[in-house]
């Protein structure tokens, strides 16, 4: 757990306005985002803080947990994955390709399973299984909060496909790594690219990944479950 303390400006958070006099340690690390917000974590003291600009400050708040949350987890050797997680009789199941691949719509065809996320998903290796849950979002259009709920054992990672016909095709190792691989944008001090590929490695060796091709409805997860579980 940490303590988070959080302040909403009128007018645009500088950097100096939230580190003067607020007791951070040289352990702090600066999360920014864009004239929206202005924060630190620190780890060692398992606190942060952050001042939002108030018209963006529920959307500011997100994105500052969103950096937050992929600072720790790659500090903790886990993945950031450009995917679509759902859970499923509580197993995770990571749907993942490149825009407009259908992550979005196979997050809006699952009925009542939980969306973990349609867009980011953090992965950390826990409790002897790979685990996956959202990073923090909000949908301005459901006025609602996503991510950061519990995690789940990952039962599968699907690359999605948009088909005529649903079928599975199991992946290599090699081919998984290839098409999961996403690195951060470079700049990230608590990234290493040599790091990510090992965890992906391990990842892919420990949990199935097939291509997944599909139609836009929810008949996939007929194959799922007969092949996958």
């Amino acid at each position: 757990e940490y303590i988070l303390r959080v302040e909403v400006a009128e007018d645009i958070p500088r950097e100096r306005a939230l580190f003067a006099g607020r007791g951070c340690g040289r352990t702090a690390v600066r999360v920014e985002g864009a004239d929206k917000f202005s924060g630190y974590i620190d780890r060692p003291r398992r606190e942060g803080g952050v001042i939002l600009h108030k018209p963006w400050a529920l959307v500011a708040l997100s994105a500052f947990l969103r950096g937050v949350s992929a600072k720790i987890v790659f500090a903790e050797s886990g993945l950031i994955l450009h995917a679509a997680g759902i859970a499923r009789a509580d197993k995770a199941y990571i749907f993942f390709g490149p825009s407009e691949s259908g992550k979005t719509t196979v997050a809006g065809i699952s009925g009542e399973d939980s969306v973990l996320s349609d867009e980011l998903v953090a992965v950390r290796y826990r409790e002897g299984s790979f685990r996956a849950y959202g990073l923090p979002d909000w949908d301005e259009e459901k006025e609602k909060g996503l991510g950061m709920g519990e995690d789940f054992e990952i039962k599968g990672l699907f690359k999605l496909v948009k088909d005529k016909e649903v079928y599975l095709k199991r992946l290599s190792s090699a081919q998984s790594v290839a098409e999961i691989i996403n690195p951060p944008r470079a700049g990230e001090k608590d990234f290493s690219l040599e790091k990510f590929v090992d965890v992906c490695y391990d990842l892919v060796k420990a949990v199935p990944c097939y291509e997944l091709h599909f139609l836009p409805d929810d008949s996939f997860w007929r194959i799922i479950e007969k092949d996958v579980g």
